[in-house]
Parts: C-alpha cells; structure tokens; sequence
C-alpha cells in the first residue's frame, strides 16, 4: 500500500500542472507559435494533448520506475474532478428560476428579423429580472448569460470534460511510450 501512496501524490500533481498548463500556458503559447491562418477546431484538441505530454514528461522525471501505475490513478483523480465540478456548479433554484425568466422574455420579445419595412409598435420595458439569489447569471439588454449547469445540459458537461481529460490523458501515454528507456546489458567483448 504504501508503494501506492508516491504515484497517487504524483497523479494529483500530474493533474494540478495539466489544469494548470491548459487553462494558462499551452493556449497563450499555441497562440504565439501558430500563423493566425491555420487555426482551427485541432487548435482546441491539441491545448489538452500537449499539456497532456508535457506533464507525462514531469511524470517520467519524478518517477521513473513506476510511471505507468499513474495513469490508473489519474484516471480516478479526473473522475473525481469531474464529479466535484459538476457538484459545485449545478444551478440552484434561483439560478434556475432567473433563467427560465430571462429565456421567457428573450423569446416573448418581438423580433422583425428578415422585414426591415415591418412597423414597430412601442414595446413596454420588461420588468427586471431579480438576479440577487442568482449568481453567476447575468444580463445585459435583450442577452443572459450563465456559468452554471442546467438539468438538461449534465450530459454535455460530462461528454465535454470526459473527451478534454480523455486528450490530456492521451497525451501523457505517449510520452510515458516515447520516454520508455530500455536497460541494456553491455555488450562482452571477445578477444
């Protein structure tokens, strides 16, 4: 068990400096390296699998001989990642009642998209929306925003954290694979 507790610790570490090198350093620095031209929805997936990589290359300096028994642990820590964030940011019911309330008069808004001639009749101000039991929602003019995750949206909070951990996740195999030293036993010389 306590052989278990060194690659556990280095899979948390592995997973702070992925998080840490996808959100602040492989954005800005992909965004220097590359022409504005080829940009590109590979651009997104390439953030994950080079912070992926980079932090196998951590992994393979801080534990050379059992490397490999951090991806199974890494596996658990994401999963617990995932669930965690998913937990905190559920929207709560006022969230949900401030936007079920902003969507209602987004869409009960009269729109005259495609007849610019159409008259417009004098709207009334809607009444505002009171976002104090709200956070994280906000509002400006006819637009909403939220940060928070729906009922309805769980599904594609998981799908969209699973496939961005599942391309970091990749990206530390193939530098486990690549950095792979083989022991060789010196050649006998005959004589």
């Amino acid at each position: 068990m306590k052989s278990l507790i060194k690659p556990l610790l280095i899979a948390v570490l592995v997973a702070a400096l992925c998080n840490l090198l996808v959100r602040f350093v492989v954005p800005y620095t992909l965004m220097f390296l590359i022409p504005e031209g080829w940009g590109g929805s590979w651009a997104f997936w390439a953030n994950p699998w080079v912070s992926g990589f980079i932090a196998g290359l951590v992994v393979v300096r801080l534990l050379p001989a059992q490397r490999y028994y951090v991806v199974p642990m890494l596996i658990v820590v994401f999963a617990v990642i995932i669930i965690g964030g998913y937990a905190l940011n559920r929207c709560n019911a006022g969230q949900l009642a401030a936007i079920n309330q902003l969507s209602e008069q987004s869409w009960s808004s009269p729109s005259y998209i495609g007849k610019p001639d159409a008259p417009t009749a004098p709207q009334e101000p809607l009444p505002p929306v009171d976002l104090t039991e709200a956070p994280g929602v906000t509002q400006e003019g006819q637009s909403y925003g939220y940060s928070c995750v729906r009922p309805g949206e769980t599904v594609d909070y998981f799908l969209a954290l699973q496939m961005s951990y599942g391309a970091s996740l990749l990206g530390l195999m193939l530098a486990l694979l690549l950095t792979h030293r083989y022991r060789r036993t010196p050649a006998s010389r005959q004589g």
